[in-house]
């Protein structure tokens, strides 16, 4: 039995869903959008007919390419847009429609986690508030929740990467190369593009690639394919550069004969950088932190909602955030951060990875409001003295009413 008292027994689970009158409104998400669904859905997406299936590209926004992906599993995304943002009041879809429809995919991710936490609290029974005023601060959070109960939690939603501001700015120079290099014609080779550090001005995307189509078109298909069937790997054709702190290195490797020839095959096939030390959990603690006092003293629960996209964000990185020996909660022993009742974290949450994406509900074990609402029928866990514990909950998918699979058709 757990004896926490913040953590909810699993085989109490279908007592929570009772006691607070939940409702997973799985209609919401028919497939048949409804007229203000496609109302919302053409507010935010392009009317265009759409042909064009192929992956994102390196300089394209998370918004450009969900708005250009033909098929009929991206418009399974696209109403979802829609259905959830007919949800929210006028005001505040029409600035969460601005920053989806942005260039930045920060503001992308985190104006979707905003309207994902709010179709949750929704379909959990919740009467939701966007943006409410508190006394004693200006600043308004995303979201006050009332549940079946009458209880009030506030809930602020925020983004997780790996990546600082000024590293941001790097990547996008480093994404603008690689488009350049991806336009090298070429149906003998595949580009095996290897990068070290990082440019911190502008690169001569043109001139290199110019470079490397001289280069590729100078190699004879026989001779490398045949170090290449041989196994000697590090004895194939490479040109390197450098630039301002980044070096690049381009490695020809030879299709095989059945593969020649064939058009729309883009050539960059492999890509690697330098290894580097995994802080997934500093950075998701550090965005945690950012928002744990942001309002000061709260008379309710204060939840901390968070998406964690970085690339090494995963389970055990997300709970270490919070219970690591350098997270917000190393030990029950010392209070800290008590106006954050909780953390809800997700872990890779991207417009069509929704029914994949798992959550943990992580308790604050000195919190001033401890949470009990609704949302510990999610996985929790908590820490007591140093031990840190855990029970099974309901996956959200369950409360979006959404097959595993999903977009896929059922």
């Amino acid at each position: 039995m757990v004896e926490d008292v913040h953590l909810v027994d699993p085989r109490n689970v279908p007592s929570i869903l009772n006691r607070f009158k939940l409702q997973f409104n799985r209609a919401r998400l028919s497939s048949v959008p409804s007229n203000a669904d496609v109302l919302k859905s053409s507010m935010l997406f392009s009317a265009a007919t759409r042909t064009d299936d192929s992956p994102k590209r390196y300089m394209e926004s998370t918004f450009a390419h969900l708005d250009r992906r033909a098929g009929s599993e991206w418009e399974r995304v696209r109403q979802l847009f829609g259905s959830w943002l007919s949800r929210l009041p006028q005001d505040t879809s029409s600035e969460i429609i601005a920053r989806i429809r942005s260039e930045d995919d920060y503001a992308f991710h985190s104006a979707f986690v905003e309207i994902y936490t709010h179709e949750m609290l929704l379909l959990t029974g919740h009467q939701v508030i966007a943006h409410p005023a508190l006394p004693d601060t200006p600043r308004r959070p995303d979201f006050r929740a009332v549940d079946g109960d009458s209880l009030s939690t506030i809930f602020e939603c925020v983004v997780a990467t790996e990546m600082p501001v000024p590293a941001r700015a790097q990547e996008a120079r480093l994404n603008a190369l690689l488009e350049s290099l991806n336009k090298v014609e070429t149906s003998d080779y595949f580009l095996t593009i290897d990068t070290q550090g990082a440019p911190d001005t502008p690169v001569p995307g043109g001139r290199w690639r110019t470079q490397v189509q001289i280069w590729i078109d100078s190699l004879i298909y026989a001779d490398v394919l045949a170090i290449a069937v041989e196994g000697k790997t590090a004895q194939l054709p490479t040109i390197s550069f450098e630039h301002d702190g980044l070096k690049l290195t381009v490695q020809a490797l030879p299709k095989k004969p059945s593969a020649r020839g064939k058009a729309g095959a883009r050539p960059i096939g492999l890509q690697s950088g330098e290894a580097c030390w995994v802080t997934s959990r500093l950075n998701i603690r550090d965005a945690i932190k950012g928002k744990a006092s942001r309002y000061g003293e709260l008379s309710c629960p204060y939840i901390v909602v968070i998406n964690c996209i970085g690339a090494f964000a995963d389970r055990d990185e997300i709970k270490l955030s919070c219970f690591g020996s350098d997270g917000l909660w190393p030990s029950s022993s010392n209070a800290a951060h008590t106006r954050v009742s909780a953390v809800l974290a997700f872990e890779q949450l991207l417009p069509w990875s929704v029914p994949r994406a798992d959550a943990w509900l992580m308790h604050n074990p000195n919190a001033t409001h401890p949470y009990t609402g609704p949302l510990t029928a999610l996985p929790q866990t908590t820490i007591k003295g140093s031990d840190t514990r855990f029970v099974d909950g309901l996956h959200p998918r369950a409360i979006f009413g959404l097959s595993e699979s999903w977009p896929q058709a059922q």
